[in-house]
């Protein structure tokens, strides 16, 4: 029994106290302790319950993501292309579109691919289409000058094109008596069109090395 003087509340001694609050925090660390430790071994005991990161979203290039499908009503054919890039047909002829980053404004110079019907000319328009496809842009395009590379194209509904690459003058050398280093063109691929369309063949050309893995797809996908 303590004894207490009259008017005081009893207080008991200091040091009983302190030894409490001490054993009380030492009693908590152990507790977080154990949680942690059964927590974490658990998590490597079960690798599913561990949280997963998020999925990267696909890219422009992606041939995962939905294709969207420009389709000509005038000529007869389609061609699909990413929901990354805006198509724009051309408002005058019909006989075509041309394909940009989504994120551009609408305008002809934002254009990296352009699908376009074009007649044929020159000696071989009434032969085969690869025989064609050898000369058109010389016939077509003042400074091309002559075929580099030609490879043909099966697409996934059945139908050969020709990819072609071409020697390009420089302008400035046009006309000149000096000589000019040509360089090679971005490709540019002949498609076949279907009666009463035979004369015509239908041109997918790359404006932007940067979007070749697109236009490799978009080309894939021709369709008559």
């Amino acid at each position: 029994m303590f004894a207490t003087q009259k008017g005081h509340a009893f207080r008991p001694p200091a040091g009983r106290t302190g030894q409490a609050g001490v054993t009380s925090t030492v009693v908590i660390i152990i507790v977080i302790a154990v949680i942690f430790i059964a927590s974490f071994g658990y998590l490597i005991l079960n690798p599913k319950a561990m949280p997963k990161s998020p999925t990267p979203a696909t890219t422009g290039n992606s041939q995962n993501q939905k294709l969207q499908t420009y389709s000509n009503s005038k000529y007869g054919f389609s061609v699909q292309y990413p929901p990354t890039m805006a198509v724009r047909e051309f408002p005058d002829t019909g006989d075509g579109a041309g394909f940009r980053p989504a994120n551009t404004p609408s305008d002809p110079t934002n254009e990296v691919i352009t699908v376009s019907v074009s007649q044929k000319i020159g000696d071989a328009a009434n032969g085969p289409l690869e025989t064609y496809a050898q000369t058109a842009a010389t016939q077509q395009i003042q400074n091309y000058e002559k075929l580099n590379s030609i490879n043909p194209v099966i697409t996934n509904s059945g139908v050969t094109g020709y990819k072609t690459t071409w020697l390009v003058m420089p302008l400035a050398m046009l006309g000149s008596t000096g000589s000019g280093t040509p360089k090679a063109s971005e490709p540019i691929t002949y498609f076949p069109l279907p009666s009463p369309h035979e004369t015509y063949t239908v041109q997918v050309i790359l404006n932007d090395p940067a979007y070749m893995a697109d236009y490799d797809n978009m080309i894939k996908t021709y369709s008559e």
